[in-house]
């Protein structure tokens, strides 16, 4: 219970997973993986009597490819995960944060998830090469709302999917 706000929370999260791992020849590797999770959580405000549920299953499958040679280290990521919004944001009802704003909680806010592929190479053992994209599903965000001149409420909702791409390079160096 946070003494402030009289606010209780409680998740449970049931999880399996199995992994496995193959040497295709001497120079390839792959590993292949899924995890399964449902989550349950519930929400509590003693101060605006509001109760928020809510529940969800979620698949997480994984592979990847490794090459090794002399001088190069090569993988390809297939990958998938997600990110939970923090409890505050599932709140059930208004709680002032200041004298000028409050905020309005989201029990039904869902969790970001994110299928990703990548490339990452390492050459000569120093050098790094990575490229990759990443699709995100049900990105959330504060919500802003000016109420009156000097009192600002906020709330918290998933707005939008997003695609993602990117590289890098790095080679260290001392200076």
């Amino acid at each position: 219970v946070d003494p402030s706000s009289q606010f209780t929370a409680n998740e449970n999260i049931y999880a399996a997973y199995a992994n496995i791992s193959q040497r295709l020849g001497r120079k390839f590797l792959m590993n292949a993986g899924v995890r399964g999770e449902y989550t349950d959580y519930s929400t509590h405000s003693a101060v605006s009597d509001q109760t928020g549920k809510n529940s969800y299953l979620n698949i997480f499958p994984s592979l990847n490819f490794t090459h090794s040679a002399r001088n190069i280290r090569q993988t390809i990521y297939l990958i998938s995960s997600i990110s939970r919004p923090e409890y505050e944001y599932l709140y059930p009802g208004m709680k002032y944060d200041t004298q000028h704003s409050y905020s309005i909680g989201n029990p039904m806010l869902k969790p970001t998830r994110a299928y990703s592929v990548k490339y990452v190479g390492y050459y000569w053992t120093y050098a790094r090469f990575s490229i990759g994209y990443q699709r995100n599903y049900d990105l959330y965000t504060t919500i802003l709302q000016q109420i009156y001149d000097d009192m600002t409420a906020y709330t918290y909702m998933n707005h939008a999917d997003r695609n993602m791409y990117f590289a890098e390079f790095t080679i260290p160096f001392a200076m």
